[in-house]
């Protein structure tokens, strides 16, 4: 028995243990641990401390299972040897504890693997949110769509909220109000208050065609080619980009019309000795600078966005960097056209409401715009004049408003609205 004892004693201890249910649980542990490496070879488990009896145990399983294998066997051996030493009450406590450890660290190792996992997925996410949020602006002024993408409609914006598409559809209708007042007045002004409209052998009637026209296709006209963009969101894009086109030849055609008409309505002279002048007003002088806008912002976009789609990719960036150019210079445009019929207007009353004369008893008084007879402004010619004017201020501020800061989605099925901050 002394023997046994003294051999026990020479036995080295393992990590600076020498009692034996430590060995024991030694034993049982790295059991566990072959058992768990045999089952799932590439699980690494993480460092166990365990505390009994006022002495710490501290174990690495950085090693391999070959060498956790290696190491149960001699540890096996002693456990058989020393089991008649060991407590069966105390090893089984060992055991559930060292289980209960192995549990413990397995679960933790999984809530590791789940978090990377996740913070994995998280990362790519926001690399793909990254990548898209910066692609380079296309030629419709929002981001251009990968190679891959077949849909030249597909969204990249999300949806606003119902309040801006409300805002937007509001401002709209009261834009196409003001767009539709401002010809019908003027036309109700120079039919019930003026003569009318002629093309030839009547100077007063030729400078009313001259107004109609100039008024019509620089504001109501070009007015509609600016919103087109924001309306018709059911189509392609190139149908909006060829109906914009379209407006845009119109616009211009009844505005050099209406300059023919002017010019020579200013050449129609009273009397041999008098020399018609031409362009001397200021009227005169805002209108040929907005005519030659009008056609450079014609030629210049008819090439870029239309002729030039026969080479897609290569203009790419040449009308990506063209658009801002070409809408602020149409929203000057319009503003300058406003300033032309407003100028425009203040002659035609200047000249034709100065009140009686010797040769015209019942001429009108622009002074005379706040008498109302029968309760009917519409009978105040002064009244009628006045308010296509406050239209046309009123389109100057909501159509470069509505097309500056109202972006949208393109879809085919539903349109979706962004304001701009």
């Amino acid at each position: 028995m002394s023997s046994s004892n003294n051999s026990n004693n020479a036995n080295p201890t393992i990590i600076g243990i020498s009692h034996q249910p430590y060995r024991s649980y030694l034993t049982d542990r790295n059991h566990f641990y072959h058992s768990a490496s045999v089952a799932n070879p590439t699980a690494q488990l993480s460092s166990i401390t365990t505390s009994a009896g006022g002495n710490s145990l501290h174990y690495s399983s950085s090693q391999q299972p070959q060498q956790q294998q290696q190491n149960s066997q001699p540890l096996l051996q002693t456990q058989l040897s020393n089991k008649s030493n060991t407590s069966p009450t105390s090893g089984t406590n060992q055991l559930t504890n060292s289980r209960t450890s192995l549990n413990s660290n397995s679960s933790n190792h999984h809530h590791h693997h789940q978090h990377q996992h996740n913070r994995n997925a998280m990362m790519k996410t926001k690399r793909s949110s990254t990548t898209s949020s910066t692609l380079p602006i296309g030629s419709d002024g929002y981001p251009s769509k990968t190679p891959e993408s077949d849909d030249e409609d597909e969204p990249l914006y999300p949806q606003s909220s119902a309040c801006s598409r409300c805002i937007f559809g509001f401002l709209w209708c009261v834009a196409q109000i003001g767009l539709w007042a401002s010809v019908i007045m003027l036309v109700y002004w120079m039919l019930k208050f003026d003569r009318g409209f002629a093309f030839q052998n009547d100077k007063r009637k030729m400078f009313n065609l001259h107004a109609f026209l100039m008024l019509t296709g620089f504001i109501f006209v070009n007015g509609q080619s600016m919103l087109i963009y924001k309306t018709y969101m059911c189509c392609k894009k190139i149908y909006n980009k060829i109906c914009h086109a379209i407006f845009f030849v119109l616009s211009i055609s009844l505005v050099s019309f209406g300059m023919l008409v002017g010019i020579q309505a200013q050449h129609m002279v009273t009397s041999t000795d008098e020399t018609p002048v031409h362009f001397y007003s200021l009227h005169s002088w805002i209108g040929l600078v907005t005519c030659g806008l009008f056609a450079l912002q014609f030629f210049f976009g008819f090439i870029t966005f239309l002729v030039l789609l026969c080479c897609e990719r290569g203009t790419a960036n040449y009308r990506q960097r063209f658009l801002p150019v070409h809408v602020t210079f149409g929203m000057i445009i319009f503003l300058l056209a406003t300033a032309t019929c407003l100028s425009g207007l203040l002659q035609t009353a200047r000249s034709r409401l100065s009140g009686p004369t010797s040769t015209d008893l019942d001429k009108p008084d622009y002074k005379d715009v706040f008498v109302i007879r029968d309760n009917n402004p519409f009978t105040n010619s002064g009244l009628v004049l006045n308010g296509c004017g406050a239209c046309l201020i009123l389109l100057a501020i909501l159509i470069p408003y509505l097309v500056r800061n109202f972006n949208f989605n393109r879809r085919y099925e539903a349109a979706s609205f962004r304001v701009n901050h």
